[in-house]
């Protein structure tokens, strides 16, 4: 958490319900730092985009307040409206208007601006968004990533403290969504524009925020830095939705953990002999062919610079794993499989992460015999 002088949006147990069975918004403490991208992560109907128009001030908290640059824009009494907090949007489908020009859309918000004022700050952000002729065109005459940067600047024009961004990517194309998110960040990181970013989608997430927090069923369940949420889970749901995280049983012992598929060199804060689940990725496992080996390979997945593998583990379990695309091996073939993270795994223990850490000054986790494996 940011320190108070430093936050520009800050919420204190913020609540908003839509009917006596559904909490859209449940006690939600958060605060955004000046400069900041947060991105804001989770999956359809976790209140995500609730959040996002509490804090704009298209609705009103039940419970809690909201404070935008240290002033209360709104609590269960009394809600500034969204025009006087000085927050810009952007949406999904870019809403621009349709009849006027790409100059004209971005100005819609300086109608008091002087023009020669209004002029320049115009031509500023065209060449911020890398459209510095684009004045007199209008939205139909641009492709869907030029929309979204003008959207971005029209955003951006009036020079608000925050811009909250409500999945802008997700009516873009594929192939050019890595591109124009790239571009957005650039601009937003040229303004220094404080940013809450919300979307479903974890690699937007990853890339987008400095800081990211995981959102489920109107709760903010964790937050951090994008790598160390990824690494250190703090729950099986982060875990699966951020990943696509797979899971085995493990039993702690004196050496570390002990798993189906081998041991790991990494300790956790639980005694010897307690039951936890390991969490790992499709990353973290490796494999070779072997007549002897009781994991069968039962399917290869191209996916261009890699191929997946699906793989049966002795016990019947089902686990992936992630090989260079020049590696192949035959769907039907016998395999030994073991762990080779180059990092510890988060443990859990109903459903919630342990601690761990690992075991001597080597820092790679270390592959073990493993007296549960049964290869």
């Amino acid at each position: 958490m940011t320190q108070p002088s430093e936050s520009i949006v800050r919420l204190r147990t913020v609540r908003k319900h839509y009917s006596q069975t559904l909490t859209a918004v449940d006690d939600v403490d958060l605060e955004v730092a000046r400069g900041q991208i947060l991105s804001i992560l989770g999956p359809s109907g976790c209140g995500k985009t609730t959040l996002l128009r509490l804090i704009a001030g298209f609705e009103q908290p039940d419970a809690g307040s909201i404070e935008i640059e240290g002033r209360l824009v709104a609590d269960p009494r009394m809600s500034v409206p969204p025009e006087a907090r000085r927050v810009g949007m952007v949406f999904q489908q870019h809403a621009l208007f349709p009849h006027l020009t790409v100059a004209d859309n971005i100005g819609f918000g300086l109608p008091r601006v002087a023009a020669d004022e209004r002029a320049s700050r115009i031509q500023h952000l065209l060449n911020l968004i890398r459209l510095p002729k684009a004045h007199d065109r209008y939205p139909h005459e641009l492709s869907g990533g030029q929309q979204q940067r003008v959207a971005v600047a029209r955003a951006l024009a009036p020079e608000p403290v925050i811009v909250l961004m409500d999945e802008p990517f997700s009516n873009l194309d594929a192939d050019i969504r890595k591109k124009i998110r790239d571009e957005i960040r650039f601009i937003l990181r040229q303004a220094g524009t404080t940013v809450v970013f919300v979307t479903h989608d974890q690699e937007e997430a990853l890339f987008m925020g400095d800081q990211m927090a995981v959102m489920k069923a109107g709760r903010l369940v964790q937050i951090g830095q994008p790598e160390a949420v990824f690494r250190a889970p703090g729950s099986t749901f982060i875990a699966q939705f951020l990943g696509q995280a797979e899971f085995v049983p493990a039993r702690v012992t004196q050496d570390g953990l002990e798993t189906e598929i081998g041991g790991l060199a990494q300790s956790v804060d639980r005694p010897p002999g307690s039951e936890l689940l390991v969490g790992f990725r499709a990353d973290d496992l490796d494999f070779e062919a072997d007549a002897q080996g009781k994991s069968l390979l039962l399917a290869r997945f191209f996916q261009g610079a890699v191929c997946q593998y699906r793989i049966r583990l002795a016990s019947g379990r089902i686990v992936h794993s992630m090989q260079p695309h020049y590696r192949q091996h035959a769907p039907g073939t016998p395999v030994r499989v073991w762990f080779d993270p180059q990092h510890p795994l988060p443990c859990f223990d109903n459903g919630q992460a342990v601690e761990t850490w690992m075991l001597g000054s080597d820092r790679q986790a270390q592959r073990l015999p493993g007296s549960l494996s049964p290869d």
